[in-house]
């Protein structure tokens, strides 16, 4: 059972695991950091692989970024980290299935706070701001005290492999006083079917990533991390960028094939145009998502009138939301 330290959204946060893909952790309204559980669970379930959150199943680590609110296939689940009581004996760090964690008691959660405890006897509490995160790990008077970070690891979709993620590369630096970290992980695929997503940055390496951290104290290890978006800045071709967001705008690209949708593709470009051009919207004849593209589309050609504004002002009303 979830339940919730603040009341008004109780009824929000125990309608998650019906099979939908929602996100439970920390995380604040529209924040970048999606802080949260990663659960591996038999059969396997959909939800738990996506929004990373179900009342069963096993926790394979904590990572910053999700999805919420989509299916497909498994996207982010990364960069990763996860509390030990013990390194020794069967646990082999690269196999996460060796030291993945029940939970015990009823989790916790309110806007930008969760708390959950592991069989371990590890209390985790996660709390996240737009841009940054913040783990505080509770270990048991008795235990080792570790923290595992992996910066190759991401959500897996292991019955959907034609649009599965796969780690490209990364690195992680260990500085010297060996209790913090930098550096970046670069994962592509995944729902989207994807280009790499690189998170930090540092010096180049291409295998497994990931540190192991022993603390000598067993109360209050805390982890905090920051996740940010470069604006762009210098020198931008902005008239090739307005012909690409144009094209996009009005050319309906080719059918990919995708066996998940026999209309749609589900990659690049707009596949309704032939709606939302001639009809100002999306209708159900294209049986996906019509109206959640009918709002995207809006916000799409709004983007497109304000960059017409600077490189083709006589283009402006054509791409203006009043006009659709």
């Amino acid at each position: 059972m979830l339940v919730s330290a603040t009341p008004d959204i109780l009824i929000v946060l125990t309608r998650v695991d019906g099979g939908v893909d929602v996100l439970v952790g920390g995380a604040v309204p529209f924040g970048m950091i999606k802080l949260g559980l990663d659960i591996y669970e038999e059969p396997i379930n959909q939800s738990a692989l996506n929004g990373g959150w179900t009342l069963q199943g096993y926790v394979t680590g904590l990572s910053l970024m999700h999805e919420s609110g989509t299916g497909g296939g498994a996207k982010y689940g990364f960069p990763a980290q996860m509390p030990l009581t013990s390194i020794d004996g069967n646990v082999n760090l690269l196999d996460n299935r060796t030291y993945w964690q029940r939970r015990e008691g009823e989790d916790v959660a309110s806007v930008g706070y969760f708390r959950t405890k592991f069989e371990s006897g590890v209390i985790v509490e996660l709390s996240a701001s737009h841009h940054a995160e913040l783990h505080h790990y509770t270990y048991p008077a008795a235990s080792e005290t570790h923290v595992l970070v992996d910066f190759s690891r991401y959500l897996p979709h292991p019955i959907r492999s034609w649009d599965s993620q796969f780690y490209t590369g990364g690195v992680i630096k260990i500085h010297s006083n060996s209790s913090t970290y930098t550096g970046y992980t670069s994962i592509a695929g995944g729902w989207c079917i994807g280009a790499p997503v690189t998170v930090d940055r540092s010096g180049p390496l291409n295998d497994r990533v990931g540190a192991v951290f022993t603390r000598n104290y067993v109360t209050g290890q805390i982890e905090s991390g920051s996740l940010f978006h470069v604006g762009l800045r210098g020198n931008i071709n902005w008239t090739e960028g307005y012909a690409a967001v144009r094209k996009n705008a009005e050319v309906l690209p080719y059918f990919d094939e995708n066996p998940v949708n026999s209309r749609d593709l589900l990659k690049e470009g707009r596949s309704a145009l032939d709606d939302w051009i001639p009809l100002g919207y999306v209708s159900a004849d294209h049986k996906f998502r019509a109206v959640s593209k009918t709002v995207e589309y809006s916000l799409n050609d709004f983007a497109v009138s304000q960059v017409a504004a600077g490189e083709a002002s006589g283009d402006r009303d054509l791409y203006s939301y009043f006009n659709k």
